[in-house]
């Protein structure tokens, strides 16, 4: 299994997806992991005003 893998990475064509599918894999890991902490971090009373809210929106 382990030289079959080794032929694939050989091979730009698939040395490339797997090289994509791997910063997909962690762009969605760390992106999850990001949501988690600022949900836990943030809190959940509402601080933000509707004017604030308002104004980022605008950006």
């Amino acid at each position: 299994m382990l030289t079959t893998l080794k032929q694939y990475y050989r091979d730009p064509l698939y040395r490339n997806s797997i090289t994509m599918m791997l910063n997909s894999a962690f762009g969605a890991f760390f992106g999850l992991l990001f949501w988690i902490v600022t949900a836990r971090t943030m809190s959940s009373k509402g601080s933000w005003d509707r004017s604030e809210v308002r104004r980022l929106e605008l950006i």
